[in-house]
């Protein structure tokens, strides 16, 4: 049975029996005998611990206790009873039982019965001590509690995102993920934080913690934040949503005005990433270029600039052509004809396909 005893300072005498011994040295004097106690010499070594002492020594240690469980202490209302358990020193700021845990509690804020008295069960939440939730002492797990102002709180309970504790490893809701099989899924080594401070390594990958993404490294870099240049998405949700942006499909015909008041319709298909405008048989004033703007910014996300050629729109017949360029920059078309000495419309059939960083 655990207990924890209260000493009292005192002075202890022995009996005043000797025993009378013949000298063991000739003094000169017969009258001069040797006398030890009755039970022995005692012998004194080290320094004597005092009772004030003793009795802190006991209150920096840790009692480990039995613990029932009852339903006799309210409706609703999960109850601890510690076991032979004796306590002289009376309850002081500190006190620390351990237990194991009979029973996983039903209900919200449990209570520890101590005696006749019974006391609330706090866990540390952040900066705070709240009531101990249902479910959250778990049966057959090893717990530590320390009297603290009236109350008993957990000290070594399940780690939470927000509070320390034992960390419980599983794939459950309310469990961490060992970081070994963690790397193992991902199939690279965990750098940290990007938001931390310090070199993102090549072939790493990092946790955002604004977005709650994982990435890849791809180049060395000091960054707090995610630069698509530096970093490749690894996480499932955005790689899923760039494989549906690869079926996706979407196409729009319009009629654009140029710069210099030239009307011709264009249509715009965008499937996955690639990206697809053409025109059939427009007409192109006979000048070095002709400026279409105002193309729509659905085709033009993240697409690349390039270049295609026209040619003759009216199957053939004639020399037409010209250079198509596509400013995905400043969402514009810009059409280059072959200059005649004719003050003519060119007119130009075609294509020009690029594609889009997803």
């Amino acid at each position: 049975m655990p207990i924890i005893k209260k000493f009292k300072q005192g002075v202890y005498e022995h009996s005043n029996l000797f025993k009378i011994k013949n000298p063991t040295v000739n003094v000169g004097d017969n009258e001069v005998k040797e006398i030890t106690p009755f039970r022995g010499v005692i012998q004194q070594q080290g320094d004597v611990i005092t009772a004030e002492e003793h009795n802190e020594i006991q209150k920096n240690g840790t009692v480990f206790v039995t613990v029932e469980y009852s339903e006799n202490y309210g409706s609703g209302v999960d109850g601890y009873v510690i076991k032979n358990f004796i306590n002289e020193q009376g309850l002081f700021e500190g006190l620390k039982l351990k237990f194991k845990i009979p029973r996983t509690n039903i209900y919200e804020n449990p209570v520890i019965v101590l005696g006749t008295q019974t006391y609330n069960l706090k866990i540390v939440s952040g900066n705070s001590l709240i009531n101990v939730r249902k479910g959250e002492l778990n049966i057959n797990e090893i717990v530590n509690i320390i009297y603290c102002n009236g109350s008993f709180i957990l000290e070594n309970q399940i780690a939470s995102e927000n509070s320390r504790g034992i960390t419980k490893y599983g794939t459950e809701s309310g469990t961490a993920l060992e970081g070994k099989r963690l790397t193992e899924i991902m199939g690279l080594e965990f750098g940290g934080n990007i938001q931390d401070i310090g070199t993102k390594i090549t072939g790493k990958f990092y946790y955002d913690k604004s977005i709650k993404h994982y990435f890849e490294c791809t180049n060395n870099n000091d960054l707090t934040y995610v630069d698509v240049t530096k970093f490749k998405p690894i996480s499932n949700k955005p790689i899923s949503d760039r494989l549906e942006n690869l079926s996706s499909f979407k196409r729009e015909e319009i009629v654009l005005t140029s710069t210099d008041g030239q009307i011709a319709k264009f249509n715009f298909v965008a499937s996955g990433n690639v990206r697809i405008v053409w025109v059939i048989n427009i007409g192109i004033k006979n000048q070095y270029q002709t400026t279409f703007p105002n193309l729509p910014e659905w085709f033009c996300k993240n697409a690349e600039t390039t270049w295609s050629v026209l040619g003759n729109g009216t199957g053939g017949i004639g020399m037409d052509t010209a250079e198509f360029y596509l400013d995905i920059e400043n969402r514009s078309i810009k059409i280059f004809p072959q200059l005649t000495n004719t003050n003519i419309i060119h007119q130009l059939t075609g294509q020009c396909i690029t594609v889009a960083r997803i």
